[in-house]
């Protein structure tokens, strides 16, 4: 090493460094790898990963914010969310019983969260693929937004109409 260079290393356990080290589509097989190494048979086996990066408001409890890192799809067609946590397993252990029910209502919370921007992206997503779908099937845009109770800007919008 130089005197002009220094060293550089990320912190894996921040949610920075985590992302800096597996959240690139060239470094997705080491995620899956290094996943599937962490699950270690316990749960089912990743076949491929998309990388989530927002933020959400929980609908409650201080609406916390939870931000979730990478949603999984398994080689039996399950899917499901993997999110990072900073917490030591020890540092719970001691919590009272008050601390516990509160950490246990705010896990709660972000995994409602979570499900529901699950669900929602899903929901637009059906959207989405039906407007697609009742345009090849020739249908005019003012049907298309009447048969999906959309609006007909919204319409020409995902068509990418003028």
């Amino acid at each position: 090493m130089t005197d002009d260079t220094k060293e550089r290393f990320i912190n894996p356990y921040t949610d920075f460094g985590f992302k800096k080290l597996f959240g690139t589509e060239m470094n997705k097989d080491l995620l899956i790898s290094f996943l599937n190494a962490l699950l270690n048979g316990k749960e089912k086996e990743i076949e491929d990963v998309q990388y989530l990066n927002g933020e959400n408001l929980g609908d409650g409890y201080g609406d916390r914010r939870s931000v979730f890192d990478v949603y999984c799809m398994s080689k039996d067609g399950s899917r499901f969310i993997v999110e990072m946590q900073k917490a030591e397993q020890a540092e719970i252990a001691r919590y009272s019983e008050s601390e516990r029910r509160q950490y246990e209502e705010s896990m709660f919370w972000d995994n409602y969260s979570v499900l529901k921007t699950a669900e929602m992206k899903g929901v637009k997503k059906e959207k989405i693929e039906t407007v697609h779908r009742l345009q090849r099937m020739g249908l005019s845009v003012e049907q298309i937004a009447q048969g999906t109770n959309m609006s007909i800007d919204d319409v020409k919008r995902l068509l990418q109409i003028e």
